[in-house]
């Protein structure tokens, strides 16, 4: 299957001529340029793309962007890359705890950037979802009966690691921050320390064994990302 790209870039001259010419692979993606955010956003609602790549001049833009289409049922599932010359961390913190995938600074190389693109497509399309199942590579996930099996065997999770478990493997690699974890697994608790999600990581990750453990990705600064290989 093709994979369905869209690239956002307020520069529709150079900079899209760039971004295209850097994954002009043949067969790789099916592309389509946007260079203003409102028809970005419709073509992102109505055709669906796997992935988005967002260039924008000021990088509040495509954070505000990405939020916009994080918080919409019909986009929140697209993998967005955010390129940018803004090497601040904060900025790099803000765009990922927005919802953005990949963050990759410019000035870029080609080939670099194309692969970056293909492994955060293809990440985000290594989840396979059904009425009742969540699978990744080596965990399967029954949502109704609250089993979790990993490397083909059986585990036994407490309820809340077992939520902490779902609510990364559904977010298909994307970085998901600890206060998220702590609010969607205990409420909001002031009193509650952010590192107790640490510690039922760390359980998690001895539970479900050191194959699948590993795909467990500690993001410093930010919280935690499930990313097993493409």
């Amino acid at each position: 299957m093709q994979l369905k790209l869209l690239i956002f870039s307020e520069d529709a001259s150079g900079e899209q001529k760039s971004l295209k010419s850097a994954v002009a692979v043949p067969a790789a993606f099916l592309v389509r340029l946007e260079d203003h955010a409102r028809e970005a956003m419709l073509c992102a609602q109505e055709w669906k793309p796997h992935g988005m790549v967002l260039c924008t001049a000021q990088i509040e833009s495509s954070i505000q962007i990405c939020r916009e289409l994080r918080t919409d049922e019909r986009t929140k599932n697209i993998a967005v890359l955010i390129l940018s010359s803004d090497q601040r961390e904060e900025k790099v913190i803000e765009a990922l705890q927005s919802g953005a995938d990949e963050y990759l600074f410019k000035p870029y190389h080609s080939r670099e950037l194309f692969w970056r693109i293909y492994t955060v497509l293809r990440r985000a399309q290594s989840v396979e979802t059904s009425s009742s199942m969540l699978q990744s590579d080596l965990i399967s996930i029954d949502k109704e009966s609250g089993r979790v099996w990993s490397c083909g065997k059986e585990i036994k999770l407490t309820r809340t690691e077992f939520s902490i478990l779902e609510i990364l493997v559904r977010s298909k690699g994307r970085a998901v921050t600890r206060l998220f974890l702590l609010e969607a697994v205990r409420g909001y608790e002031p009193k509650t320390s952010l590192q107790a999600i640490d510690l039922y990581i760390s359980r998690l990750r001895k539970k479900i064994g050191p194959r699948a453990g590993k795909y467990i990705q500690t993001l410093y600064g930010i919280g935690y990302a499930f990313r097993p290989p493409s």
